[in-house]
């Protein structure tokens, strides 16, 4: 004992950010401290180089360490995609469950913090492919979140967990809920989205991703972009993050105002203490593309493809790199982007999917239709709609002018002019039938 507290004073003597370690060092076993809570927030930011070194020193002797490690290391997995760091990390989880076990099992933290590392491991199985394992580490979970829900009536902590896991067991099609229930897995999107309701009002310890959840669940389960969008401002107000602001521009291209989605995705600086966080570029040349900047969107889409690790979003970026150089008047030959989207990434995902579809479904592009497209979709409706109407449609074929007639019904949608939207898209169907 008088050996640790001499090389504590020692090293606070020699270098105050020591004082980031002394709650590693803390003999309280489940003590949240304010260090762990800035260590958190760091976490949730992406902030994972620099914070996985501060647990070199680290005695994991407070479950809240065993928690944060683990967090730290699946999240920068997961942001990166990185298989080799997965590799490298294929048994953490059972190291962390030892560390866990050697402290208090009679608290519900324990209970708790177990179930949040099989919870964490799981989703980061799951993304990296390994599906079966990932589902083990889920339903383990589940079944430690539904211990504490039964036997802890006044405990809240593992809100955000359980609600979440109602929420997506509940979004399983029907034809496939035989699976969850088989192995006692049942969900209800209304009470998950009580709990992270209550994870985010009452301060919770997780109430930064019980509120990056609700917010995700709410524009793209529930379609309430703009009630969204307007929460994640205020929430920004006083909880600053890289990550809430990517969120924050995506929903902003989600509403169709991409200028808005490009300021906030200017404003994100990832610094070498952060992730590998290459879906930022993908971002920004989504957000390029549809301003009608192709060469800077290139440029992006290069960059994702350089230093990208991961399958997921190869596809859809060679899709839309053919797609901009094409927009750009470019000399390229269709042929190869046609091999290098059969011949890279995979097809989870849906641009994936989308673009490993695309050549098959599409002999050839119409530029000034597709321009059309993007600048719509990106909510530049007036340019849009102006340059739709530029276009002489008796030189188009009939396929041409089911797209012609469709980005006119969508532009008018997006303008609120429900008449002309019905009248082009009756003309739409009229020409395709």
């Amino acid at each position: 004992m008088q050996f640790k507290l001499y090389i504590k004073r020692t090293a606070i003597q020699v270098c105050p950010f020591f004082l980031l370690l002394l709650p590693f060092l803390s003999p309280a076993q489940y003590t949240i401290t304010p260090q762990h809570r800035e260590l958190y927030k760091d976490i949730t930011s992406l902030k994972t180089k620099s914070t996985l070194r501060l647990f070199d020193s680290c005695q994991f002797e407070n479950g809240f360490d065993i928690l944060l490690h683990s967090l730290c290391i699946t999240t920068e997995i997961c942001a990166e995609e990185n298989h080799v760091l997965y590799q490298t990390h294929k048994n953490t989880l059972d190291i962390e469950i030892k560390r866990l076990n050697l402290l208090d099992k009679n608290s519900t933290y324990h209970k708790l913090i177990k179930a949040e590392l099989y919870m964490q491991w799981a989703f980061t199985k799951l993304y990296l492919g390994d599906k079966l394992n990932g589902i083990y580490d889920l339903r383990k979970a589940f079944q430690h979140l539904e211990e504490i829900e039964k036997n802890n009536p006044g405990f809240s902590e593992h809100k955000k967990s359980l609600g979440l896991l109602y929420i997506l067991i509940d979004l399983i099609p029907e034809e496939y809920q035989w699976a969850p229930n088989l192995i006692g897995m049942n969900g209800n999107i209304q009470t998950g989205l009580r709990y992270l309701d209550e994870s985010v009002s009452q301060d919770s310890f997780f109430k930064k991703e019980a509120f990056i959840y609700k917010t995700i669940i709410q524009a793209y389960v529930l379609h309430q972009e703009t009630e969204a969008l307007y929460e994640i401002n205020q929430f920004l107000t006083t909880n600053s993050s890289p990550l809430l602001n990517y969120i924050r521009a995506n929903l902003y291209y989600k509403n169709h105002e991409n200028d808005k989605a490009l300021v906030h995705l200017k404003e994100i600086k990832l610094t070498v203490d952060y992730c590998n966080f290459t879906l930022l570029q993908f971002t920004l040349a989504d957000a390029y593309l549809h301003r009608g900047d192709y060469n800077i969107a290139s440029f992006y889409y290069r960059e994702f493809i350089k230093s990208h690790q991961g399958k997921n979003y190869l596809k859809a970026a060679y899709l839309k790199l053919y797609f901009a150089n094409l927009m750009a008047g470019k000399s390229i030959e269709r042929a190869d982007y046609v091999t290098l989207v059969k011949n890279n990434g995979q097809n989870i995902l849906e641009p994936d999917s989308y673009a490993s579809g695309y050549f098959k479904n599409h002999s050839s592009e119409n530029i000034e239709l597709l321009k059309i497209r993007f600048l719509s979709d990106g909510g530049y409706t007036d340019k849009a709609l102006s340059t739709l109407h530029s276009i002489i449609t008796e030189n188009l074929s009939n396929t041409e002018k089911v797209e012609y007639y469709y980005r006119e019904g969508r532009i008018y949608q997006y303008q609120s002019q429900t008449n002309q939207s019905i009248n082009s898209f009756n003309t739409c169907l009229v020409i395709k039938s």
